[in-house]
């Protein structure tokens, strides 16, 4: 996004997550500047993602996406023909098996795609 929008545009974008409070017009304002700049770039990488569900529901793909700006409870999971999973994968112990971790995610999301699927 950085690419296609200035700096002028769209400031927020051109930080990265966590120095995001500084793009703020006004950072006095915020109780919290850099979560208020954080969620300034999740709203605009939103845009975004809802674009490339709608179209990968218009072609016929199935896709994951993933990344720090899909916040859950920020992007609808309202799309009637798709299976819309919010997850958060937290790692407590960085020394186990973060495979292990990722699978039982996918057993989830499997899961929940199949009981969609028995109710259609």
């Amino acid at each position: 996004m950085r690419a296609f929008f200035s700096q002028e545009f769209m400031p927020s974008i051109h930080y990265s997550s966590f120095d995001a409070g500084q793009a703020l017009r006004s950072p006095d304002d915020a109780a919290d500047p850099m979560l208020a700049g954080f969620l300034d770039q999740t709203r605009n990488v939103l845009v975004g993602v809802r674009a490339s569900i709608d179209r990968a529901l218009e072609e016929g793909w199935s896709m994951v996406l993933e990344g720090v700006h899909l916040v859950p409870g920020m992007l609808s999971l309202e799309y009637a023909d798709a299976l819309v999973v919010h997850y958060v994968l937290t790692i407590e112990d960085e020394s186990g098996d973060v495979a292990l971790a990722v699978d039982e995610v996918i057993e989830l999301v499997l899961a929940a795609a199949t009981e969609r699927l028995e109710r259609v």
